[in-house]
C-alpha cells in the first residue's frame, strides 16, 4: 500500500476542484469524450468544466461526442458559444446508441426558433473533426504526462484510440501515444455496490469497454453508478436560480430532457471532480486494483497493489458537501452577452 501511495501523490493532481487560489496553480488540460444527449448529467459536466475554465482551474482542450445524433455535437458547439469559449474543437467518433427512455435535447435545443431564426446556434462555420484524428492531433502536441482525458460515455472512440496507428499527428502508435502524453483518465463508469449491476456506460458497448479497462495505459480513477445516485441536482434550481427571462441552453435542455419537474443524479460531474483532482477529501478511493468487464458488462474490482485502477465511494456527510459544492457551481456565472 506504501508503493501505491506514493504513485498516487505522484500522479494525481495537487490542488482540489475548490482550491481558494487556482490562479496559482497550472490547469488542468483535459479532453472530455461524452454521449451528450443520452442524459443530462453531461451538460451539468460540461457547464462545471467552463466554470473550472473560468476560475484557472481547468483547460478543455476538446470535446468529442459519439451519440447517434445528427445534433450532438452542433449542441456541443452551442454551449461552447454561449459560454465564450466558441474556438474549442469538437470531435465526432464512433456512434453509439440513443437513450431510449427520454428526449434527445440536444435536438430541441438546436431547433428553437425564435422570430423565424435560431434561438440558439455555434460560431460560423462550425464543423466537427474526426475524434480519433483530434484526439492524436492535440495529444502529439501536448507535454509528456500532461493531458487528463474525462470520460463520461461510452468507449468506442477512446478503443480506437488505442488501435490508431502512427500518422502525420505523431510517429507513435495509439496505445504508446497515450501512455507518453496522459497522465491519467477520470471515468464516470461501472457499479460495485451490494447489488450486482451492468451499468449503462459499459453494458451499451461492452467489447470497447473491456478493451479500454484492459489495454488504457495510465491511471484510471473510476466514479461508479451509486456515487452519482447518491447526489442529485435539484430540479428546484433550475426555476429558482436561473434567469427566465434570458433562454440559457442549459436550462432548455434540463427542461426538455423530461417534460415534468425532477431531481436528476449527478454522474458526471462526479467525474469532472475528479478529472481536476483525484486526491479530493470529498470522495473516497478504494485503493489499488484491477477492474475487470465481464462477458455480461458486470464490472469487478480485484485489489492489487499494483494495480491502475481506483474506484471511489462517497458517505453521507461527502455526498451532501459535494452536492452544495457543484450545485452552488453550476447555478452561479452562468455566462453574459459579453463572452457569447
Amino acid at each position: 500500500m506504501k508503493k501505491f501511495v506514493v504513485l498516487f501523490f505522484v500522479l494525481s493532481v495537487p490542488f482540489s476542484l475548490w482550491a481558494a487560489n487556482p490562479s496559482q496553480r497550472e490547469p488542468v488540460k483535459i479532453i472530455l469524450e461524452t454521449d451528450i444527449g443520452n442524459d443530462v448529467d453531461d451538460v451539468l459536466a460540461l457547464d462545471m468544466l467552463y466554470k473550472s475554465m473560468r476560475s484557472g482551474e481547468a483547460e478543455l482542450l476538446a470535446v468529442c461526442c459519439h451519440k447517434k445524433s445528427d445534433f450532438a455535437p452542433r449542441f456541443v458547439g452551442i454551449m461552447n458559444r454561449w459560454y465564450g469559449y466558441p474556438r474549442i474543437p469538437v470531435g465526432l467518433g464512433a456512434v453509439c446508441i440513443a437513450n431510449s427512455e427520454a428526449r434527445d435535447y440536444t435536438e430541441s435545443v438546436c431547433t428553437q426558433t425564435q422570430d423565424g431564426k435560431p434561438l440558439f446556434s455555434p460560431r460560423k462555420h462550425f464543423r466537427t473533426e474526426d475524434a480519433v484524428t483530434l484526439y492524436r492531433r492535440l495529444l502529439s502536441r501536448e507535454k509528456d504526462s500532461s493531458v487528463v482525458i474525462l470520460s463520461v460515455g461510452f468507449f468506442p472512440t477512446l478503443a480506437r484510440l488505442l488501435d490508431s496507428p502512427p500518422d502525420r499527428c505523431s510517429p507513435l502508435p495509439g496505445r504508446e501515444l497515450v501512455a507518453r502524453k496522459v497522465r491519467y483518465m477520470s471515468v464516470m463508469a461501472g457499479s460495485f455496490g451490494p447489488n450486482a449491476r451492468a451499468e449503462f456506460n459499459v453494458v451499451n458497448d461492452i467489447a470497447s469497454a473491456r478493451k479500454v479497462f484492459e489495454e488504457w495505459p495510465t491511471p484510471l480513477f473510476v466514479s461508479p453508478f451509486e456515487l452519482g445516485a447518491k447526489i442529485q441536482f435539484p430540479g428546484s434550481a433550475i426555476d429558482e436560480r436561473f434567469d427566465r427571462d434570458e433562454k440559457h441552453p442549459l436550462v432548455e435542455a434540463y427542461r426538455a430532457y423530461k417534460p415534468v419537474h425532477y431531481n436528476r443524479a449527478m454522474w458526471d460531474p462526479t467525474a469532472v471532480v475528479l478529472a481536476l483532482d483525484p486526491d479530493t477529501p470529498l470522495m473516497t478511493p478504494s485503493g489499488p486494483g484491477t477492474i475487470r468487464v465481464d462477458e455480461k458488462g458486470f464490472t469487478h474490482f480485484i485489489p492489487s497493489p499494483g494495480g491502475l485502477h481506483v474506484y471511489y465511494s462517497v458517505d453521507a456527510t461527502q455526498a451532501a458537501t459535494l452536492k452544495k459544492e457543484m450545485v452552488d457551481r453550476i447555478v452561479t456565472g452562468i455566462g453574459t452577452p459579453e463572452n457569447r
